[in-house]
């Protein structure tokens, strides 16, 4: 396979990283003073972190890794997948991407050229007709299929003389048997555990499966409690670490007009469990209190309730500016525009779409779910209310809205909270930290801790 390393991204331009540090604590990879990354101190030992300008080469150079990876048309494992392969280009990996499909759609196909990579079909792996299972999805609760799953690639990986493989799921449990596939593997899981199968059937099924594995990495500590919960993991949670999800590199130009209507904003999909109906009952309070000129709610995104709601607005009372605008490529405009962001889930993990917002530096009002508290801090970057509480919501969004003060202070907190936390920058060292320790230590027979440093955020 050819090999390309073009600096594309923002990984590409590491800095020489200092050498270990004896007294432990954080090394700050940033050239820039207002964002710091901080990763422990064992992390990358005497390795030097070069841009391609001066070595061409990068800490993950000549290592061959299949990356089975689940994403859809949109949403936030897409994104991931798209910064994954930003990484890899970056740290001089040759990748497989693995994906369901026959091939990869447009896009995913350009940045594969782009960076020379190449793209392989799960189910030509698996030995089984590709026409035939276009539509088929990998069993998930069969110990059966778990074991083909793992046979197969342990089969394909050692014909292929690949160095190891990166599982990207959305799904709990999906393609645990490929990560197990590999004595060197991780298995990258982008929500929590959940479901009544999870809660009978997950303590053997998914702590067998994954036994295997040898780095799990969740995004948000509020996952890695429910997968150490449900999971049984005892002391195996030693090797499930947390790596919170990013949005992009901080933004440095923010201010929005004081100008009437007010926005008031969601991006997410239009599913039961993001709570669409309680998003309905907030609009109509808060253009009561406000007044119906006063305030427009929109929500962007696609799911399966879109033309539901789509006929709620239709049929709602005037007085009650709401519109559902379906998919959009670019949000940023969205966002910016917005003077508070609104997400009534739940159910939730580590929300992209929420730390958009912080990114953006609006604040956000956000029920107090799943891994939304670990981005939101009630009070100061936004508001923090009970699930299934329409009425707290709607009050929240009209303290904001009637407070000027308060918006440009939850703002400027917001935006500081995601340049020290969700940064692509600290994203991309703490995620190539952990494929140096998995794909270049583990091949050494060197050892490392398996907690990374978050750092500390003060607002």
């Amino acid at each position: 396979m050819r090999h390309f390393w073009r600096c594309e991204s923002a990984a590409a331009n590491f800095l020489k990283l200092p050498k270990a540090n004896s007294q432990g604590g954080g090394q700050s990879l940033s050239g820039c003073p207002e964002s710091k990354i901080f990763i422990s101190s064992w992390d990358l030992g005497d390795w030097e972190i070069m841009s391609d300008k001066e070595s061409g080469k990068g800490p993950l150079h000549g290592k061959k890794i299949v990356l089975l990876a689940e994403y859809y048309a949109s949403g936030g494992t897409r994104t991931y997948l798209k910064q994954l392969l930003d990484l890899y280009a970056a740290s001089g990996a040759e990748i497989v991407l693995v994906g369901l499909k026959t091939a990869p759609d447009c896009e995913i196909a350009e940045w594969l050229e782009k960076y020379g990579f190449e793209y392989m079909c799960y189910w030509n792996i698996l030995g089984k007709d590709v026409t035939s299972s276009s539509e088929a999805k990998p069993g998930i609760w069969s110990p059966y299929f778990i074991r083909k799953e793992r046979k197969a690639f342990r089969r394909h990986l050692k014909s292929e003389a690949v160095d190891g493989i990166v599982v990207s799921a959305g799904t709990p449990g999906q393609f645990a048997g490929a990560a197990g596939a590999a004595a060197r593997g991780m298995y990258i899981l982008h929500t929590y555990p959940h479901g009544r199968r999870q809660r009978y059937l997950g303590r053997w099924v998914m702590r067998n499966s994954l036994k295997k594995v040898g780095q799990l990495v969740a995004v948000s500590d509020f996952q890695k409690r429910e997968m150490t919960r449900l999971w049984r993991l005892g002391q195996r949670s030693s090797r499930v670490i947390v790596i919170r999800n990013t949005a992009g590199n901080p933004l440095t130009e923010l201010g929005r007009p004081d100008r009437v209507p007010f926005v008031v904003m969601t991006a997410s999909w239009l599913e039961p469990y993001k709570e669409p109906w309680e998003w309905l009952q907030v609009a109509r309070g808060v253009s009561q209190e406000m007044g119906s000129e006063q305030v427009r709610f929109v929500w962007l995104g696609e799911g399966s309730m879109l033309s539901l709601c789509r006929e709620a607005v239709e049929n709602a009372p005037n007085g009650v500016h709401v519109e559902f605008a379906g998919p959009q490529d670019d949000l940023s405009e969205a966002y910016s525009q917005a003077d508070v962001y609104l997400q009534m889930s739940s159910i939730e993990n580590m929300s992209l779409s929420v730390i958009e917002a912080l990114r953006y530096g609006t604040p956000a009002v956000c029920t107090n779910v799943g891994g939304l508290p670990e981005i939101v801090v009630d009070g100061k970057t936004g508001v923090l209310i009970p699930v299934h509480d329409p009425n707290a919501a709607a009050a929240a969004v009209v303290s904001l809205l009637k407070n000027r003060e308060l918006r440009i202070g939850m703002s400027s907190s917001a935006s500081r909270r995601y340049q020290m936390e969700f940064s692509y920058d600290k994203w991309s060292a703490q995620m190539l930290t952990v494929h140096v320790r998995v794909f270049v230590r583990m091949h050494t027979g060197e050892a490392g801790p398996t907690e990374l440093s978050h750092g500390k955020t003060q607002l």
